[in-house]
């Protein structure tokens, strides 16, 4: 507030105004050599000197960078299913808004200049090597003014290595990815943006890279389902909670023996895995490695939990594979080639082979879950022409088995007391390609739930319904008893009537728990009577 007086004594060095000359302080002079005719220029302040080429190298002015005028915002309306949306696109006002910032992304090119990635060779939290090739994690700025606040998301660039492989491989899941993109990507299937040419950064770019092309994705918030099977052959906590599963009555045996199998555990695996696998297959594309390394468990989003991410292996019906490869344990006998009548077969195997992973704890402790996972399918189902009847009854009876096999046995003789998933995990792992169930059939077969969310996929839950709907047409109110998973009309304390899905059900009082938003919000113990009953 006040200023120190200043004493003529001081040093010069503690005056207030003192600070040290630099290359910035004084002019530089031009002179020329009278001997040579060359320009040379001398600095007032620091007494360097230096030579016409490189001062011009030093203060030659900047371009002033020409700002282009944005171009002007579209919007398209797509009809998509609820689950499987990013959480900005589950509200449709949010949706419109966010949609011009949006613009470059649905045109499948990408900026590289906008990235922000760390590209290190070296590995690191943000970079993950593969067989095929590389995965970076970084943000995308999906501005389209530049004089705008940045507006980042969290991103996957996924790049091949330089094996011929690779990058065959690389080709097929980019036009795999596009085609899902051209319909306005698939609910359940990690949201690809598209491709972006990396040439304008490529000093930036690690040794060994095999294309300047790489391809987009949003970044799931989550990690991939195998992450959470190393508990000993017991259930995750986040697992049970993001899936809102309960652990499974042991299911007693004859002798009075008891056996835990995770038998919700696995139909809720079945359901989430073949709800986005039924559109996708209804749009002709087969994943081919449909295994729980690539399904990601999203622990935020209670509607739509799993992301089946990893298209390198997939094709398109009709078509030949790119590459010959598959992972031997999940492949159906059939592999590497999907059966040519009925392709969407070989997806059908790989998670019956993942459910019947997830329902039985030998399958999954550990190292030694491995193993003999792999002893299970690689060479004992095979033995009995993949009839896991024959399979379960063989062990279940087995009188010489070793120690550590009997837990396996007796989860064996308890799948042979529940006949319903048995008989439904028989038939996906049958060796008839032909005679497996399509997606739609499976979730079917898994009870009134799962055929409920088939039908709830085409409304947007928290939605308003269509102004043309009538009641007595479209839905009734009071219509009856309700089943989990089904959607249904609800009454909102503002007058409106808006789109609903039930959640849990009271039979004794005749109420229900419904979700009445996408962020999982629901109103719990709602009486049957005020809810509307869809008639579509």
């Amino acid at each position: 507030m006040f200023k120190k007086d200043e004493d003529e004594d001081d040093p010069f060095w503690m005056k207030r105004d003192f600070r040290p000359t630099s290359r910035q302080d004084g002019t530089w002079e031009q002179y020329q050599d009278p001997a040579t005719g060359d320009k040379y220029y001398f600095n007032t302040a620091t007494q360097e000197t230096i030579w016409e080429e490189e001062y011009q190298a030093r203060y030659a002015p900047k371009p002033q960078p020409t700002l282009t005028k944005p171009k002007p915002s579209m919007t398209e309306t797509i009809d998509r299913p609820t689950f499987g949306l990013p959480l900005w696109m589950q509200n449709k006002a949010k949706s419109d808004a966010s949609r011009a910032n949006e613009q470059q992304m649905a045109a499948g090119t990408l900026d590289a200049q906008r990235l922000t990635v760390t590209w290190r060779a070296g590995g690191g939290s943000n970079m993950q090597r593969g067989g095929f090739g590389y995965v970076f994690i970084g943000t995308y700025d999906t501005r389209t003014n530049p004089d705008a606040a940045r507006k980042d998301i969290k991103v996957v660039v996924k790049l091949p290595n330089t094996d011929p492989d690779s990058i065959r491989a690389f080709q097929g899941e980019t036009l795999i990815n596009k085609k899902i993109a051209s319909f306005g990507g698939i609910p359940g299937v990690a949201d690809f943006l598209g491709t972006v040419d990396l040439t304008p950064i490529e000093r930036q770019l690690p040794p060994g890279i095999g294309s300047k092309q790489g391809l987009v994705w949003s970044q799931v918030q989550g990690k991939t389902l195998d992450t959470f099977f190393d508990r000993g052959g017991g259930m995750s906590p986040i697992l049970a909670s993001t899936l809102d599963v309960r652990d499974t009555q042991p299911v007693k045996l004859k002798s009075g023996a008891v056996v835990y199998l995770k038998i919700n555990l696995c139909k809720k695996v079945l359901g989430e895995s073949l709800l986005p696998l039924a559109v996708l297959h209804d749009k002709g594309i087969i994943h081919r490695d449909l295994k729980p390394r690539n399904i990601m468990l999203v622990e935020n989003d209670k509607l739509s939990p799993f992301r089946i991410i990893d298209f390198g292996s997939a094709v398109e019906k009709g078509k030949k594979p790119f590459m010959d490869d598959y992972t031997e344990i999940y492949a159906p006998p059939e592999a590497p080639d999907p059966d040519f009548f009925k392709p969407e077969s070989y997806d059908i195997y790989t998670v019956g082979i993942t459910a019947l992973r997830v329902l039985m704890p030998s399958l999954v402790a550990g190292e030694k879950g491995i193993q003999t996972l792999g002893l299970v399918t690689t060479r004992e189902i095979p033995s009995f022409n993949y009839d896991l009847r024959a399979w379960c009854e063989n062990r279940a009876n087995s009188k010489s088995a070793s120690f550590d096999q009997q837990g396996l046995n007796a989860e064996c003789k308890a799948l042979l007391n529940t006949p319903d998933l048995l008989s439904l995990l028989s038939d996906m792992l049958q060796a008839n390609a032909k005679a497996r169930p399509s997606a739609r059939e499976c979730l079917q077969r898994l009870g009134p739930e799962w055929e409920a969310r088939m039908a709830a996929s085409k409304f947007t839950v928290g939605d308003n319904i269509p102004r043309q709907w009538s009641e007595g047409a479209q839905f009734v109110m009071g219509g009856g008893f309700f089943q989990i998973g089904e959607m249904c009309v609800v009454p909102r304390s503002d007058g409106s009537l808006k789109f609903g899905i039930v959640k849990n059900v009271n039979q004794r009082a005749n109420t229900c728990d419904v979700m009445v938003e996408q962020t999982g919000a629901f109103q719990k113990d709602v009486s049957m009577a005020l809810l509307g009953k869809m008639q579509l």
